[in-house]
């Protein structure tokens, strides 16, 4: 036996850490040999310890490592990818060229493409961001699409390669591209969007009538027509025509025989409305003021063919005299004279005629009005008191004592010579003093005198003292002798005392020292006014005077002076019926009358800027040239 007892000579190897272990030493061959021992060896990516250092797979980072991720040998691989690893799962590092991990999956790789990014998407059907969408994201550029009419509220789409293209609604005009053409539609819609509705119809909204004639026409409008939008434009009537009628004067074809006002030129129309003046005359005058064929209750209208005199329409002011003798002729009329004019304003005097209670007022009566005119014969020759129209009356005229022979009445012979005037008046219960003013106008010393008397019947008895004229060749206002204790009914009397003396009016007034409408007079005078009621008191706001005011549309509220439609007063005539009247002959506009001579021509009544007491009737202050106008001035026909 040789090396017996020499199979376990220790242990030897190792060391024992990881994968390394010691082995046994044993007698091998004549020399030792260490038996089943592990030494370290490369480390590897196993899990075990190889180098036996007391640290496994050391030498790689499962965490990050592509070829060892999470675990040894597990490799990772993705399509179109260059592959990584972190935190231990695998991970596209990143995509080859063209292609893209739109899904985010590492799983499938880098599943999208071939696909170039070649900047921000735009509509062109390309995927130009490689999002794997084609024209995503997109804002339709500004003031691609219109945006006026039928185009309002537009918007874009994208059509790919086809660019933007705008959604009109149906009411657009397009072709079948949907390109906006031309409008061909009548809608009332802008179709074409260029700012304007319908331009292809020129006649819509432009005025039409049916074939109707005069006031029995139908108007309206171009309008399109409903049932047919690609037709003209048809015409609407919205104001049917009326119902043929008797003609009237308002600028109107009322029988709807083709010609206006026809029969004004006559003056007999419905609107050409006449009253008559007081008896005996004949002699008509418009009831109203004169206004145009077309005036309305706020316009004067602009038609001038012809006058008319009707209620509740603004009269014709702003003409001259000659304007409105033109407008008169029209009619087969004329201007009225001054005397006819007041004649209507005044109407006859209602006897007997009461005084005014005043200490200063001044009772007048025009001696035309006398209620009695009773004629005499003196020296042989028959003599009345006649109208005369010497200038510097007022009213309607003076009265004349003729024929002037020169002769002279005394007081004795008076009463059964003298051609007489007798006027009733009321002298109230109050037995009183008062005088009697008389304005006369002498030519000479020779007819400058007369006999006043009061007695309760005529012809009574007459004082020793005659009224003289003490200033020839002018008007004066004389004065008689006090009439002591007068009351009650009276008749007033004025007896010839020289023929040719002329005599306008007379006044009956406790007042036996200012004059009526002198200086120092402390009443106004009493005279006549174009009232329904109390005439011979000055009234405010019973006519349209400069203390009335209306303030008609479209007038500012304040003292406008505004001239009021004809006859809107209804207690502005004179005392009369109120249907063979004349209105407004008090205030609203003054009036034309007939010229006293070549281009003096008398303005009448009063207007809407006159102070009160100047709308008596008797007022005859305004003279105007033949050019004069204004907007308070009109006037009426008589005929």
């Amino acid at each position: 036996m040789f090396d017996e007892g020499l199979s376990n000579l220790g242990s030897c190897g190792g060391p024992n850490v990881g994968a390394c272990h010691t082995g046994t030493l044993a007698c091998q061959g004549g020399g030792t040999i260490c038996l089943n021992d592990q030494g370290p060896n490369f480390e590897a990516c196993d899990n075990i310890d190889n180098d036996c250092d007391g640290s496994t797979d050391e030498d790689y980072n499962k965490l990050t490592d592509p070829r060892n991720c999470m675990t040894c040998g597990h490799v990772c691989s993705a399509m179109n990818a260059v592959s990584g690893c972190a935190g231990g799962a695998c991970t596209i590092a990143s995509c080859a060229a063209g292609y893209h991990n739109l899904n985010g999956t590492v799983s499938d790789g880098c599943e999208y493409g071939p696909c170039q990014i070649d900047g921000a998407e735009v509509c062109d059907g390309v995927d130009n961001n490689c999002d794997g969408m084609i024209d995503n994201g997109l804002t339709a550029p500004a003031g691609i699409c219109q945006t006026a009419g039928a185009c309002t509220g537009a918007t874009a789409t994208c059509m790919g390669a086809a660019g933007w293209k705008c959604n009109y609604g149906p009411t657009v005009s397009t072709d079948a591209s949907g390109n906006i053409i031309a409008e061909t539609k009548c809608d009332t819609i802008d179709n074409d969007c260029d700012t304007k509705i319908d331009e292809n119809q020129p006649n819509k909204g432009l005025a039409c009538a049916d074939a109707g004639i005069g006031v029995c026409k139908g108007t309206g409008t171009f309008i399109c027509d409903p049932a047919n939008l690609d037709g003209p434009a048809t015409c609407n009537i919205t104001t049917p025509g009326g119902t043929m009628s008797a003609e009237k004067c308002d600028g109107l074809d009322n029988d709807c025989n083709g010609v206006v006002d026809n029969g004004a030129n006559t003056g007999n129309l419905i609107g050409q409305e006449w009253v008559t003046l007081p008896s005996p005359s004949t002699v008509q005058i418009m009831k109203y003021e004169a206004s145009r064929p077309d005036a309305t209750a706020l316009l004067q209208g602009t038609t001038s063919a012809f006058s008319c005199s009707k209620q509740n329409v603004v009269p014709w002011t702003n003409v001259t005299y000659q304007q409105a003798v033109a407008a008169c002729t029209s009619i087969g009329a004329r201007l009225c004279t001054e005397t006819e004019w007041e004649n209507m304003c005044t109407q006859p005097e209602t006897y007997a005629v009461s005084v005014l209670p005043g200490a200063f007022d001044h009772l007048i009566i025009q001696a035309e009005d006398a209620q009695t005119v009773t004629p005499g014969t003196s020296g042989g020759t028959a003599r009345s008191w006649v109208a005369d129209s010497q200038a510097g009356f007022t009213g309607g005229g003076a009265m004349i004592a003729t024929p002037d022979t020169g002769a002279q009445v005394t007081a004795a012979n008076a009463l059964t010579q003298s051609p007489r005037m007798d006027f009733t008046v009321d002298f109230g219960a109050t037995a009183q003093t008062y005088y009697v003013w008389v304005r006369i106008y002498a030519a000479s010393s020779a007819s400058d005198e007369l006999w006043v008397s009061i007695n309760t019947t005529a012809p009574g008895t007459i004082g020793t003292t005659a009224l003289s004229q003490n200033s020839d060749g002018n008007w004066r206002w004389m004065r008689s002798d006090a009439f002591a204790a007068v009351s009650g009914t009276k008749v007033v009397s004025l007896y010839m005392r020289e023929d040719g003396l002329r005599v306008d009016s007379l006044s009956i007034s406790r007042d036996g020292v200012n004059p009526p409408g002198g200086s120092t007079s402390s009443a106004a005078v009493n005279t006549v006014f174009a009232y329904q009621s109390n005439r011979r008191i000055p009234q405010d706001q019973v006519c349209n005077d400069n203390p009335f005011d209306a303030d008609l549309p479209p007038a500012t509220p304040g003292d406008q002076d505004d001239v009021l439609p004809t006859g809107s007063l209804p207690m502005c005539f004179a005392n009369g019926a109120g249907t063979n009247d004349a209105f407004d002959m008090s205030g609203n506009v003054k009036e034309w009358t007939k010229a006293r001579a070549a281009g003096q021509n008398p303005i009448r009544g009063g207007a809407s800027n006159t102070e009160v007491g100047g709308l008596a009737c008797d007022l005859d202050f305004t003279l105007g040239d033949d050019g004069f106008f204004f907007p308070n001035v009109g006037f009426r026909c008589c005929r």
